[in-house]
């Protein structure tokens, strides 16, 4: 059979066939490679010329042939599981580079600025109040900061690195913390009690006693003075009745807008840096030079160089406000919040919620007390903790509500 005859039997004409054709091999190979560059037109054109130049190519040429054809057709696809790999790898790389830069403490250079809330926004509005025996609630911007501790501030602890850039969304936050007035509503409309022992001072003992409670903490204070020896458990308790009573989502602030709330716009307190102390008693309830003259315990207890005649608890309020608005976020009582203690802020959320866990034995503190055996606890990143059911003389808490 002719090649003519051959071409018309295969259902192609000849009129099909290209006039100027590759003369060689290697020039036919390269020519099917563009015919699929070419479009739907261009992969029918080079079958036609595949079945045309099949016949005259040599058997080992044939096979050569299409292994070149294979490598033109499986290019595309090598080249975008290369890429797709090395996109792969450079984030898996810039993730490592991430959590070395936090086990060193290092503050990447984006998140220097402290805080990015403009003095505008910290104007505040007025407190508002739910009801007689609720707290009074001021609303927080939104607004992001760095959380945590650079490691040249005083009294820093390492549970409070690395440092990161935290967003808040904007929420309320009690103006003081819940006052014993307003936990004995709680109680009374509740019936709850709050058993169990209280970590505190019994006479001249120090330490748990079944007779300390909320309502009789082993020393006077009035129904406008913090409420405490009360758990977590006691603080959620409470907020839970606060949100049915309310109908409002009321509950434990998280970590990271607690740390918001207390830094109000600045990185550090300048009178709580170091050799600067003298100023702290005019905004904070700590241990001072009140405290070390009129406790027994405390003769050779480091305070700070300041006296404000209080020797235990304040009243809520009694002191200078942040610039948010808000009463004793450093100093009087610990505060719980909701979040499960970590050592340390690696892996800690950036968002502004609750890093919490499903099976949690403790939970988180801040803000430094009356009694602090140390200095250092008055200030904004400070870090402690406690379990569940835990209650002492030095700890209470505030309330958020979502907005």
């Amino acid at each position: 059979m002719s090649e003519t005859a051959g071409v018309m039997a295969a259902g192609i004409q000849d009129n099909d066939v290209p006039v100027d054709r590759p003369s060689t091999f290697w020039e036919r190979t390269a020519n099917h490679g563009a015919g699929l560059r070419r479009g739907p037109r261009g992969l029918k054109q080079m079958l036609r010329n595949l079945v045309l130049r099949y016949r005259q190519t040599p058997p080992a040429q044939r096979v050569i042939g299409f292994i070149l054809l294979g490598v033109v057709l499986t290019l595309p696809l090598s080249m975008a599981f290369n890429q797709r790999t090395s996109v792969e790898e450079l984030a898996a790389m810039t993730a490592k580079r991430s959590v070395m830069r936090q086990s060193k403490a290092d503050v990447p250079d984006e998140i220097v600025s402290t805080q990015n809330t403009s003095q505008d926004q910290l104007e505040k509005e007025r407190p508002a109040q739910d009801c007689t025996t609720c707290p009074r609630m001021v609303k927080l911007p939104a607004g992001s900061f760095v959380m945590g501790s650079p490691e040249d501030e005083a009294g820093r602890q390492w549970s409070e690195g690395p440092q990161r850039r935290v967003s808040v969304a904007s929420f309320s936050l009690s103006e003081t913390e819940v006052t014993v007035a307003q936990f004995a509503a709680f109680v009374v409309d509740t019936g709850y009690i709050a058993a169990g022992e209280c970590l505190g001072w019994e006479g001249v003992r120090f330490g748990y006693s079944a007779n300390l409670k909320w309502n009789n903490p082993g020393f006077t204070q009035s129904d406008q003075h913090p409420a405490v020896c009360l758990s977590w458990a006691d603080a959620k308790a409470y907020v839970t009745w606060l949100a049915d009573k309310t109908g409002k989502h009321y509950r434990l602030p998280n970590e990271a807008e607690w740390e918001y709330a207390a830094r109000a716009g600045v990185s550090r307190l300048p009178e709580v840096e170091e050799g600067e102390t003298d100023g702290i008693c005019a905004g904070a309830n700590v241990v001072d030079k009140t405290f070390k003259t009129s406790m027994a315990v405390a003769p050779d207890w480091d305070v700070y160089n300041c006296a404000d005649g209080v020797v235990r608890t304040a009243k809520v309020g009694s002191y200078k406000p942040n610039a948010f608005g808000l009463y004793d976020m450093v100093g009087n009582v610990w505060e719980w919040v909701e979040d499960c203690w970590h050592y340390n802020y690696l892996g800690a959320p950036s968002k502004g919620r609750a890093w919490s866990e499903k099976k949690c034995t403790l939970h988180v503190q801040r803000g430094g007390g009356w009694g602090d055996s140390k200095l250092g606890g008055a200030r904004p990143a400070s870090r402690s903790n406690d379990a569940v059911a835990e209650r002492s003389v030095y700890t209470g808490f505030r309330v958020a509500l979502d907005r």
